[in-house]
């Protein structure tokens, strides 16, 4: 009885262990420039980066033009960010580069 015990909290702790790995995702965040936007955007542009498979947080800033988006590069990448917000305003996306001056 007690090797059936056991066998089942170990088989329980790997299975656990395992679904882990499978919900683990990676996290990138990239600020977009939006020119050109249409009235009242950042609702608009928010919602429609929440719809991307992988969007972990957005912020639109409508004084700054810019959009901040967390995001898992493994669901969604630059591009499928790029055309979310593409009919609102045109996307630019802002680099920044450390340690250059």
């Amino acid at each position: 009885m007690e090797v059936k015990i056991y066998a089942a909290i170990i088989a329980f702790v790997a299975l656990s262990l395992s679904m882990t790995s499978v919900y683990a995702y990676s996290e990138e965040k990239v600020t977009f420039a939006v020119s050109n936007p249409k009235n009242n955007w950042t609702s608009g542009a928010e919602a429609a980066l929440k719809k991307v498979k992988g969007v972990r947080a957005v912020k639109a800033d409508a004084k700054a033009q810019t959009v901040k988006v967390t995001y898992d590069p493994k669901q969604a990448s630059l591009g499928d960010l790029s055309n979310a917000i593409a009919p609102i305003g045109t996307p630019q996306l802002l680099l920044k580069v450390d340690g250059m001056h």
